[in-house]
């Protein structure tokens, strides 16, 4: 009979989980955690790498200032998205008014939390995605890098190693008002990559709409080159700021010689390039 070999060094040890008395009398609003941002306001230019359905590494680059041709669906409450399926980006606020945004890409311009805190700049309790299903079933999660990363801490902060993780804590609260708001098979998910990042592929239906709203779109042949010219733009933007004079940034990128190659997606004339025509993409 082999025998098993003893582990050495020291082996972690499970900390015993604490049972709180009080959770059970409080709720999402009475808690006392909420999050405010109340210096936040938007970036006047919005970059970032996302893919279509073909896996193109797409950049978008745009002033948000000017981008009046893009679709912008806000609603304010639980009953009024549950008939338009699609993704979402919700939130509660300490009133028990809500707030959401729905989204057409996964690059959720105008659609992130952000945006509608803006909108209703009110201490928040509780923020994160959805998904709305034919026959009104929701699935929704906790995810919000800007408001629930603080709420989390705040919680684990105030009842360590409790016996109830904070997002069995606000599912027990946040249930029941979709239910109550009418959603039919509700679920939450504990969802550590983001909804909507894998949920709405960009399209080129899609794409057309920020080129048409003034958005320059360039495609990379890797994430890693979409990146890293992502990364040289925004240090020449933040340098930018104290030097005015450091010039155009493709002009002095280009003539880098370490510089990452790229396509423009679009031709002069609007058309997708032949590189992009290659990959057609379906709507």
């Amino acid at each position: 009979m082999a025998q098993t070999k003893p582990q050495l060094g020291l082996q972690p040890v499970a900390r015993p989980k604490r049972n709180y008395p009080e959770l059970e009398d409080l709720t999402p609003f009475t808690i006392g955690i909420t999050q405010t941002i109340p210096e936040f306001t938007p970036d006047i230019k919005f970059i970032g790498c996302t893919k279509n359905k073909a896996n193109t590494n797409i950049l978008l680059t745009g002033n948000l200032i000017k981008v009046g041709a893009l679709p912008r669906e806000y609603y304010t409450s639980m009953e009024s998205i549950l008939d338009s399926p699609g993704y979402y980006a919700w939130m509660i606020f300490i009133d028990g008014s809500f707030a959401a945004a729905k989204t057409f890409s996964n690059a959720e311009i105008l659609s992130k939390h952000g945006d509608l805190y803006i909108l209703t700049p009110k201490p928040v309790i509780a923020a994160g995605e959805c998904r709305i299903d034919p026959g009104r079933s929701v699935v929704y999660n906790f995810e919000s890098g800007t408001f629930m990363k603080s709420i989390r801490n705040d919680y684990n902060d105030r009842f360590p190693d409790a016996s109830i993780s904070y997002e069995q804590f606000y599912e027990r609260h946040i249930t029941p008002m979709w239910v109550a708001a009418g959603a039919k098979n509700v679920q939450m998910i504990q969802e550590f990559q983001g909804m909507i990042r894998y949920g709405v592929k960009m399209n080129a239906a899609n794409i057309r709409k920020y080129r048409n709203a003034g958005f320059t779109v360039r495609k990379f042949k890797s994430k890693k080159n979409c990146n890293t010219y992502n990364l040289a733009r925004l240090e020449h933007r933040h340098a930018s700021r104290t030097n005015p004079n450091l010039g155009n940034f493709n002009t002095v990128y280009s003539s880098q010689p370490n510089a990452v190659p790229y396509e423009p997606y679009f031709s002069e004339g609007g058309k997708k390039s032949r590189y992009t025509r290659k990959r057609i993409i379906k709507k």
